[in-house]
């Protein structure tokens, strides 16, 4: 082989793996794009379907506070109490877990508040900073992040709960002032202290 021919040869050779070389990384590229679009979605189809959900639980929770408690309390005196009919977030935590409103495996629901009258229902920091926004920025409604827990990624969505309204104070105000139900149930600590206008919880999925 001449040396001419020699140098075609390795000209060819370069150009071929330059050429190789430029596929590969631009398969790798649009793989990648492809990726992260395609997680791009899922989020977005994840949020969109927790949103649908928190966005009815926030309703029941206003027909509860402005219809139903107070129906009830026309028809008995303020010393009653039955939680399965009275308490909103005591009736959507028994739908969600006990009558299975979630059927996939790892899909988590819960009612966080500041000062919860169910301890069970008291707001974590990420929960509370949350909340604490919501009071300091009208505007903020709605929260999604990738939180792990026990080391596993989960997509969490938060939907600002309920303003209290005059309602709301009549149980989560002062606890002189709360029906003697209440007290007698929950004691006098805890789900009281609210404010006019000041939102207390948040919703996640």
């Amino acid at each position: 082989m001449s040396s001419e021919s020699k140098s075609r040869w390795k000209l060819s050779s370069i150009s071929n793996l330059i050429l190789l070389g430029l596929y590969l990384v631009g398969s790798l590229l649009f793989v990648l794009l492809v990726n992260i679009n395609i997680k791009k979605q899922a989020l977005h189809s994840a949020e969109r379907y927790s949103s649908l959900i928190l966005d009815r639980n926030i309703i029941t929770h206003a027909y509860f506070n402005n219809a139903l408690k107070t129906s009830l309390y026309e028809l008995f005196d303020e010393s009653f109490l039955d939680p399965d009919w009275m308490s909103s977030t005591f009736a959507i935590n028994s739908i969600s877990r006990d009558y299975g409103l979630f059927t996939e495996k790892d899909l988590y629901y819960k009612e966080a508040a500041i000062n919860a009258r169910n301890p069970a229902n008291e707001a974590d920091r990420f929960e509370r900073k949350f909340i604490e926004q919501t009071n300091a920025d009208n505007s903020v409604t709605t929260f999604s992040e990738i939180r792990h827990y026990e080391g596993q990624p989960f997509f969490v969505v938060l939907r600002r709960g309920q303003k209290v309204n005059d309602g709301c104070l009549l149980c989560h105000g002062d606890p002189a002032d709360a029906p003697q139900g209440i007290v007698a149930h929950y004691g006098d600590q805890r789900g009281f202290g609210n404010r006019l206008n000041e939102t207390i919880s948040a919703i996640s999925v």
